[in-house]
């Protein structure tokens, strides 16, 4: 009740009162531990942006920055293995931090369905731009970007001899390859999700 009086902006009071001792001789029904927990899960539904959202965003600007200084500093000292291992964990967050966003995108819409929360005008807005013909061509660019990387591993690969081959020259291409093959894999699927959720909406 207080979630949703505050959520449609009502003006919430306290009003004093006197609690009298149960007459019941038995003990206390509730569980504190499962019942906390239940309360918590509950209310987390009713704020997707702090559970996904915020998260997910600083996870992909983190990552993005991470990734933008071990690939400038490869670039001008020359590329070392520990740049490639910073890498992976940089397109990890990336990763990590686009499932969160798109998760409280779903969560959002999901909520509105429900009728848990009200009606929200930027979500509104989102749908008349953020169609699925723009999530698939959006998927497209970024499969495209990650098969031309892979190429080009597989063919400085093949052309340098597997068994001479260093290692941390190709990882620093093949990261942000796989990185882009991934994204555009699950910006595909998220907007076949998202554009099913959103058949209710509209």
């Amino acid at each position: 009740m207080v979630i949703k009086a505050r959520l449609v902006g009502l003006r919430i009071a306290e009003v004093p009162t006197t609690l009298d001792k149960a007459g019941r001789s038995r003990g206390p029904h509730l569980r504190p531990w499962r019942d906390a927990w239940r309360h918590i899960r509950f209310m987390l539904l009713y704020c997707p942006r702090w559970l996904f959202l915020y998260p997910g965003v600083g996870l992909i600007l983190a990552g993005a920055v991470l990734g933008a200084v071990v690939l400038g500093h490869a670039l001008t000292r020359g590329s070392q293995m520990t740049d490639a291992h910073m890498l992976l964990l940089a397109a990890a967050a990336v990763l990590l931090g686009f499932q969160g966003v798109a998760f409280a995108f779903c969560a959002r819409i999901y909520s509105l369905n429900e009728g848990l929360l009200p009606e929200d005008a930027t979500l509104e807005r989102m749908f008349r731009y953020f169609t699925l013909e723009t999530g698939l061509a959006a998927g497209a660019i970024l499969l495209v970007l990650g098969v031309a990387g892979g190429a080009y591993v597989a063919n400085s690969w093949t052309q340098a001899g597997a068994s001479i081959r260093d290692p941390q020259e190709t990882l620093l291409v093949a990261i942000p390859a796989a990185t882009a093959l991934c994204l555009g894999g699950q910006v595909v699927f998220i907007s076949f999700l998202l554009s099913f959720l959103g058949l209710r909406r509209r």
